[in-house]
């Protein structure tokens, strides 16, 4: 290696080294500049880049009047490696020099990285600089990827050994690959592969799709592609783009909002890694903005970009969704995007994005897409969600993923009741953008000519037991009126009460509808997933209504898998009421032990009643295990809360006679917070609390009344050791149960407690990957 100048100097370009110099020397010889009557001055200097570390940057002094910043830059391309070209251009009126003469090109750098974000992929950008302020201004920014072909006589020279060679270059991976090697193996994710296009196209002069890494991941199929593309005639436009089938439709422009923690430059990049700006260029045109309010980087929100290194601003963007005056803000500053930036056919987002283009929609009539990323609650909008109206949008498409680290599957569907017309479509990325994969494509353009018909089953479709409700007449009566509702959505005779919904011929799309449908006709609150957690027949979902009408008829217990009864535990509900964060474990145990969730009367409507009591809550749980159970021993889980649930209610049944097998506690923490204050006072602080965090942009996950509620009634909790065959705790690694807590359980249970680590934070066990370790336990111990 042969290293010119100082070191300090020296550009580092993805392990490549540049000398300034050598790069100012070669520049020298631009035919303008040599013509010019008074010659430029040059100092090269080192641009920040969130991909390769650093990047070549040109910053020119006295520059001609008519200087072309896209042909000098074509000319460099021809004269130096492609690491060594510049392409950012600051045009200034003097060099920063020192005493001596000498560039400061160290400290310009410095300055300049610090007021300016990483330069867009494939972009070429020229600024101006204003000593005045010491600020550079963007004066114009060009796409690099429609680079001019080389001559006829060059492109038989590409070979496979020169596409190899340009490919180990840019990644500079410790271990050479072959031609046949898997991009993807080689730790290639999507960020690196839009880069490596971009590299490609400018390296050997041919417009290249920023998908074709992904699609063509080896460099046999690489070199194939590129040079059919390097032999085709240079016509005006012979983008991968423009050749793919136009519809006769005209394209729908979309603005589209960045999540929590990030901004519209992350966002851009994010939908063209995913090839939603690329696939889709001929059917949606996306345009992307800022959320007005800054905040801190949110790293655990964006582990991919992170990871990926484009994830390094010393700030990002909220829409400040949790206060009323940020959220007006917000909101506003959208519609005047619509209004400066349109028109505009179209609005979507992606996490509090979506919310604030929900919010927009239902506002702006005239939009006629809204398309929701793993959209959050709706009481992240805090007052916001009184401003929401139905969403009359001729069409709405909701991307939901049953592996969303953040947000169940019924949080991410919220916003569909407020739509009159909804489209569900599924992924597998969790709360991220999903990769644009041929089905999903497929999918969304038909929603966009009108004509989709999914038939997706649901994830989950668990069978209960026979309802012994007093109240049979209501769900008789009901029954009826349900199935006349299912025959108008599935556009058929009305079908028989005991006819399930999925079987003759319902989907994810018409089940949203149905739910609608039932909500007006009943008017009660019938959330979209509780038609998957049960057989979804007539007769069945009268018995859900007639619940949630009556809470005094609601189904008690539930199964949630289909295994034989033989081996059974019973799944105690958390604070909320709910039990489908079981349904992971439930799955995992199929066809070996039946999980059936209890529910209690008592937490029906989400929030503990002040008069209530634990003891109340366990004695509503064992009273109806009692009554279901016909074996003297009972096995019984709680997660979280419920754990302390599962144990009071394991305390009465041996009072009453009934052993305990497998007790499985899953990170269940029995301290008590003190409180000192009345519940009503601790649950305003924590709004103010959680407000503050959010404004400065810090994750905080805010108690809700009937934690406070929960927690006050531990500081009287006075348990009793009791007997358990089997007791198992479940510790999540980055919980917060400590050895303290540990001991206190081993003491209540006999010093015969059993511990089991689990990956993760506290709320990890409703993943697969740590529902099946939980499972696996459960398995030899019932």
């Amino acid at each position: 290696m042969q290293i010119t100048g100082r070191v300090k100097d020296i550009i580092n370009v993805g392990g490549e080294t540049i000398a300034p110099m050598d790069v100012e020397t070669a520049l020298e010889c631009y035919p303008p500049f040599v013509e010019a009557e008074t010659k430029p001055q040059f100092m090269v200097f080192a641009r920040s880049n969130s991909e390769l570390g650093e990047e070549v940057a040109l910053a020119i002094a006295n520059a001609p009047s008519d200087l072309d910043i896209a042909h000098i830059h074509q000319w460099a391309a021809q004269q130096l490696p492609d690491a060594a070209v510049p392409k950012s251009y600051v045009m200034m009126p003097a060099l920063p020099l020192t005493a001596t003469g000498k560039r400061r090109r160290v400290a310009f750098a410095a300055h300049f990285n610090a007021q300016l974000a990483s330069r867009p992929i494939g972009a070429l950008q020229s600024f101006i600089w204003q000593e005045s302020d010491r600020a550079a201004y963007l004066l114009d920014e060009q796409n690099t990827n429609r680079a001019q072909k080389p001559s006829a006589s060059t492109t038989s020279s590409i070979t496979l050994d020169d596409v190899l060679l340009a490919v180990q270059g840019f990644l500079n991976l410790p271990a050479p690959i072959g031609v046949d090697t898997h991009l993807g193996d080689a730790g290639v994710n999507s960020f690196v592969a839009m880069e490596l296009a971009v590299h490609l196209g400018n390296r050997f002069g041919c417009s290249l799709p920023n998908w074709i890494v992904s699609d063509q991941p080896s460099v046999r199929a690489l070199h194939s592609t590129i040079a059919g593309e390097v032999a085709k005639p240079a016509i005006a436009d012979t983008s991968f783009d423009a050749k793919r089938p136009h519809n006769e439709k005209p394209i729908t422009r979309m603005l589209f909002l960045h999540g929590e923690g990030a901004d519209g430059d992350l966002m851009e990049k994010s939908m063209r890694a995913t090839h939603w700006t690329g696939r889709l260029s001929d059917r949606i045109d996306f345009t992307f903005i800022d959320a007005p309010h800054r905040c801190a980087p949110k790293l655990a929100f964006h582990p991919v970009a992170f990871e990926a290194r484009l994830y390094g601003k010393a700030h990002y963007y909220s829409w400040g969704t949790m206060q009323t005056q940020s959220l007006a803000e917000s909101v506003a500053h959208v519609q005047k995007a619509l209004e400066s930036l349109g028109p505009f056919d179209a609005i979507g987002g992606i996490c509090n994005g979506a919310l604030v283009a929900a919010l927009v929609a239902s506002q702006n009539a005239e939009l006629e897409l809204l398309l929701s990323m793993s959209a959050s609650p709706l009481e992240r909008l805090a007052d916001g969600v009184d401003q929401l109206r139905q969403i009359t949008a001729p069409n709405t498409i909701h991307l939901v993923s049953a592996k969303d680290e953040m947000h169940s599957v019924g949080q991410q569907l919220e916003i569909t009741a407020l739509c009159n017309k909804a489209t569900v479509l599924q992924h597998d990325r969790g709360h991220a953008v999903p990769l644009l994969e041929p089905d999903l494509e497929d999918n969304l353009r038909r929603v966009t000519h009108g004509d989709l018909h999914l038939h997706r089953q649901p994830a989950v479709k668990p069978h209960a037991p026979t309802n012994t409700s007093e109240n049979r007449a209501t769900v008789v009566k009901y029954a009826p009126r349900v199935a006349s509702v299912m025959g108008r959505v599935l556009k058929m005779d009305e079908p028989d009460i005991r006819d399930d919904f999925f079987n003759v011929g319902g989907d994810s799309l018409k089940a949203i509808t149905l739910a609608l449908q039932l909500e007006k006709e009943f008017r009660v609150d019938l959330p979209f997933e509780l038609l998957f957690e049960r057989p979804a027949s007539a007769e069945k979902i009268a018995e859900t209504i007639a619940g949630r009408l009556n809470p005094s008829t609601q189904q008690s217990v539930l199964a949630l898998n289909n295994a034989p009864s033989s081996r059974l535990i019973f799944a105690l509900p958390i604070l909320s009421g709910i039990t489908s964060g079981y349904i992971e474990i439930a799955r995992a145990l199929e066809d070996e032990v039946r999980v059936e969730a209890v529910r209690s009367h008592l937490l029906v409507s989400g929030r503990w009643p002040y008069s209530c009591s634990l003891d109340d809550v366990a004695l509503d749980l064992a009273t109806t295990i009692a009554q279901r159970s016909d074996r003297s021993e009972i096995n019984l889980i709680g997660a979280s809360a419920a754990g302390i649930l599962a144990f009071e209610t394991a305390r009465l049944l041996v009072d009453w006679g009934f052993s305990i097998g497998c007790l499985a506690l899953i990170d269940t923490d029995s301290t008590p917070d003190g409180n000192r204050w009345p519940i009503a006072f601790e649950t305003f602080f924590e709004w103010g609390k959680a407000v503050s965090k959010w404004r400065r942009g810090k994750k905080y996950q805010r108690r809700t009344y009937r934690e406070f509620h929960f927690r006050a009634q531990l500081n009287s909790w006075t348990p009793r050791p009791i007997p358990a065959a089997r007791p198992m705790f479940f510790k999540a690694e980055q919980g917060t149960i400590d050895q303290v807590q540990i001991q206190r359980w081993r003491h209540l249970l006999n010093n015969s407690l059993e511990l089991i680590s689990i990956e993760g934070r506290h709320a990890r066990f409703t993943k697969p990957d740590v529902a099946s370790r939980i499972a696996h336990f459960i398995n030899r111990r019932v």
